[in-house]
């Protein structure tokens, strides 16, 4: 070997060793940073109880660690490897998963109608827009949605999917592919449609073609896996002395399979982040294909190319200073979990805790990891432009999907808050009380001194009829449709009734007393 082929050799070496280093730099001060972010939470007065945190790259696992109780009455702490845990709307990526797969065996194709696999009938679309298989990972199926008949009061009684879909299913009350609004309804659908296709019980078909292939051996969505001590889940309450205190959470038995439900563990979650860190490989076996993986990753709805938050195939999409932030996070009472990706670093985090005080964690971790990663990029300048916000925002707005077409439409119209926007001096925005400014463009603006965006939308006449952070979305009311109006409307109607009823029981009892004087 001649000394040219040497130096060249070396040099590569020490290029190796200084990445490699920086890396364990990097890996020990974000293992440092979780530790004292989890320390100071479970010490707070309103503390967090505890909880499992994972941090995975695509070839090794950095962290794999509890922290705190997962069951405060018996003191049995949190175990990555051996407490069941509960990861409520992080149970959607597993679905996404799985429906993935038969998309690559050619069993489904994501832009055909889904009655086009299930059959004619099972859903009422009045719209002329087919209800896509995309649209059900994407959030934008324009199905109804309710607090109804989400849960059961035992395991015994949690129906079959295919019952599920035939007596309790809400219908499509937008159209399909044009609005983002969050639906588990759409991941029930899914979950359904799977079975179809497959021809196997959901459940089944996630365990032979996921869990068995991944070693997720305490996974699964059937309620019947308990062989691992479970977490509990707690609310923080506040007693007669100003001290907090945490309370057991009543059990709740889901019917949205396929939307929540699964169970399993810091360690069976940390393979299934390999697997897409890993552009769908798991031990030298292809699950997915790399185009797949690219495929959920990339956007397939947004409002607008410039907005923060966008949607990819079950995975939601963040995206700050030209970086993407792949996640998805579950909340239920006592639940708080979450999953993250970031592709440029090939890294993934798995979180999940048993109190409500996990949703501050996860967000200040997830916040941490990115500025560790990203300290030495320099963020992006915003652009000092001066707009015009026109003034047909203004107006009242509701959030769009609550509950349309059953009883709860009641509550609905009596309880739902509105949310009103106001302009003033054609360039700040009052949305209650909180202050936006233009942005990128007179009908996208951001929150002043925070990062919250919101966009404006055009109805088919071309007139303001939507708002949306890209989380959600709100619709423009008209007067007779305010809340506030139909409480009093409703309060007036109760009033006259009441009085109507006194004056004819005043009336049906003078009449009784002259019939007896006669």
């Amino acid at each position: 070997m001649n000394n040219m082929m040497r130096y060249i050799l070396a040099f590569f070496y020490l290029i190796l060793f200084a990445n490699n280093a920086k890396a364990q730099v990097v890996e020990e001060r974000i293992i440092s940073a979780i530790d004292s972010i989890v320390k100071e939470y479970l010490s707070a007065r309103e503390y967090l109880t505890g909880g499992v945190i994972c941090i995975v790259s695509k070839d090794s696992t950095y962290l794999q660690k509890g922290y705190g109780l997962a069951d405060l009455e018996s003191q049995v702490k949190f175990s990555a490897d051996s407490t069941e845990l509960e990861i409520a709307s992080v149970s959607k990526l597993i679905t996404t998963t799985a429906l993935l797969s038969l998309v690559e065996l050619g069993k489904l194709e994501l832009d055909k109608p889904v009655e086009f696999y299930i059959g004619e009938n099972l859903i009422r679309n009045k719209y002329g827009e087919d209800l896509l298989v995309r649209h059900l990972l994407t959030h934008t199926s324009g199905i109804d949605d309710r607090s109804g008949y989400m849960e059961s009061k035992s395991i015994e009684a949690i129906p079959e999917l295919a019952e599920y879909i035939e007596k309790y299913f809400p219908q499509v009350i937008w159209t399909p592919g044009r609005f983002f609004n969050y639906s588990n309804y759409a991941f029930v659908l899914t979950a359904f449609l799977i079975e179809e296709v497959s021809g196997q019980d959901f459940s089944q078909y996630i365990k032979e073609n996921l869990l068995v292939p991944l070693k997720m051996e305490y996974s699964g969505f059937s309620e019947n896996i308990n062989t691992l001590p479970e977490m509990r889940r707690y609310r923080l309450r506040e007693n007669d002395q100003n001290e907090i205190y945490s309370q057991v959470a009543d059990e709740s038995y889901s019917n949205l399979m396929g939307a929540a439900g699964f169970k399993t563990t810091g360690a069976d979650m940390v393979n299934f982040l390999k697997l897409y860190l890993n552009n769908g490989k798991f031990n030298g076996i292809n699950l997915l294909s790399q185009e797949t993986i690219a495929n959920a990753f990339s956007t397939h709805f947004t409002y607008h190319p410039g907005l923060t938050y966008q949607q990819g195939l079950g995975w939601r999409i963040k995206m700050i200073d030209n970086q993407k932030i792949l996640y998805h996070y579950g909340d239920d009472t006592g639940i708080e979990s979450s999953i993250i990706i970031f592709p440029e670093s090939r890294l993934g985090i798995f979180m999940c805790f048993n109190n409500p005080m996990g949703y501050d964690v996860k967000v200040e971790i997830e916040n941490e990891i990115f500025h560790i990663l990203n300290e030495e990029s320099t963020p992006s300048s915003p652009n000092k432009i001066s707009l015009k916000i026109p003034n047909d925002v203004a107006g009242d707005y509701l959030y769009m999907n609550d509950s349309h077409t059953t009883f709860e439409r009641l509550g609905f119209l009596l309880g739902n808050r509105k949310i009103s926007v106001r302009v003033e001096a054609d360039s700040m925005l009052y949305l209650n009380e909180r202050i936006f400014i233009p942005a990128q463009d007179p009908l996208i603006l951001k929150e002043k001194n925070k990062d919250t965006e919101l966009i404006f939308l055009r109805n088919d006449q071309e007139k303001i009829g939507y708002f949306s952070f890209g989380r959600s979305t709100y619709r423009k009311i008209k007067a007779w449709e305010d809340p506030n109006i139909h409480r009093h409307l409703f309060l007036t109607y109760f009033i006259l009734a009441i009085i109507f009823m006194l004056f004819s029981l005043t009336r049906f009892l003078l009449l009784k007393l002259r019939r007896e004087k006669n």
